[in-house]
């Protein structure tokens, strides 16, 4: 980077995610290194494993998304009781690239916690996975958020949705065949829900991408096409 200038952003910052971020602080769920990094209790790494801020060369911009989601994180833990042991933040690509995830002792998916940077985000997400992809699992699209969340609740099939956005969580029971959503008041907590234990066996990143047959290609469509000579 040329210069460390912070260069103004048109995304909400809520006053709500603040006050949450310095309880993860305060408690000890996150933690600031140099640079606007932070850490979450699941992985940590000497530098940070994520940023708060979005490097240019010349300044850097606010990751809009990331306040809401440790927010989210935060509440998850201090405020619903969820065991940090449960509660992953920024899943790697084994585990679909889940923003967020709570998760049973057997490590499938509980809440499947979906960030965007604005509230609005929200109801497009939801209403498009409504009307397009509520019959059967879409497949894979890396371009397409909604397609994309379709995806992975089919394929890990959690009974609950956060969907979170700048001081705003909202969570869903959700069915599927076809897929639907039943809007709650609040998120579930873990002592009603029988989360409230510590598990007995440490929790890693769950595996949750089905290994690909070698004779079958995946187009960035989602269609599966079998591989010449198969």
């Amino acid at each position: 980077m040329a210069s460390a200038e912070l260069f103004a952003t048109r995304h909400v910052v809520a006053d709500d995610d603040l006050q949450r971020l310095f309880v993860g602080l305060e408690q000890g769920c996150v933690t600031l290194t140099r640079g606007g990094r932070f850490n979450t209790l699941d992985r940590p790494t000497k530098a940070g494993r994520w940023g708060l801020l979005s490097r240019e060369r010349t300044g850097c911009r606010y990751n809009a998304e990331y306040l809401p989601q440790i927010a989210a994180y935060v509440a998850a833990i201090d405020e619903l009781g969820y065991p940090s042991e449960r509660v992953f933040f920024e899943l790697p690509h084994r585990a679909l690239k889940l923003d967020m995830a709570i998760v049973r002792d057997d490590g499938s998916v509980f809440v499947l916690g979906e960030a965007k940077r604005s509230v609005p985000k929200l109801d497009a997400i939801l209403s498009d996975v409504r009307s397009r992809y509520s019959i059967e699992d879409p497949g894979e699209e890396g371009r397409n958020e909604a397609r994309q969340l379709a995806w992975r609740l089919w394929q890990t099939r959690a009974p609950y949705l956060w969907l979170i956005g700048p001081a705003e969580r909202r969570a869903y029971r959700v069915g599927y065949e076809p897929l639907e959503f039943e809007a709650l008041t609040q998120l579930a907590r873990a002592d009603a829900v029988g989360l409230a234990h510590i598990p007995q066996r440490c929790l890693a990143v769950p595996t949750l991408r089905q290994p690909q047959s070698p004779n079958i290609a995946v187009h960035q469509t989602g269609a599966r096409v079998a591989r010449p000579g198969s």
